[in-house]
């Protein structure tokens, strides 16, 4: 074998290798990347469901106490607005619920705001709707967990993590 061809092989094999290590290299990367895009958008949907049920539960939340608080001046109040109250009261229900299904049990702010939540849900449910101090120190607490959970998720979906 003449040096020239010892070479020549020695080249073409160094192609080949590269090539193969090249191919090997970007798979990884393409499978990292779109681990971390699968990641992402989960994460973006957490929050936009989170985001969702909390706004809802809060909302429903007030309805149920301005319906306590009119009930409570007005015998008939309910009597005509039974509906509107009876959707209320099962949405807080229903969204407390889910919050609970979405939240992470390890965190402690996550409990936080399940803990706020079932003492606004409680308060709606007591009928208790002319403790306004009350109520607005609930819902306030309540937005303002949910803005720090938030927060922190989307920093979170910034850094793709």
């Amino acid at each position: 074998m003449s040096p020239d061809m010892f070479m020549a092989g020695i080249s073409a094999l160094g192609a080949i290798v590269g090539v193969v290590i090249g191919s090997i290299v970007s798979v990884l990367i393409a499978k990292q990347q779109i681990k971390a895009t699968v990641i992402s958008v989960s994460r973006q949907q957490w929050i936009n469901n989170f985001r969702e049920c909390i706004a809802d539960f809060q909302t429903k939340a007030a309805i149920v106490l301005v319906e306590s608080r009119l009930s409570s001046r007005d015998e008939t109040s309910v009597a005509a607005n039974v509906e509107s109250f009876d959707k209320a009261t099962e949405g807080v229900c229903f969204r407390a619920k889910m919050v609970a299904l979405l939240i992470n049990p390890n965190e402690a702010d996550h409990l936080e705001i399940l803990s706020l939540m079932k003492k606004l849900e409680d308060h709606c449910i007591e009928g208790d709707g002319n403790d306004r101090v009350k109520e607005e120190r609930l819902q306030d607490s309540i937005t303002s967990m949910g803005q720090r959970i938030l927060k922190r998720e989307w920093e979170r979906v910034k850094r793709i993590e």
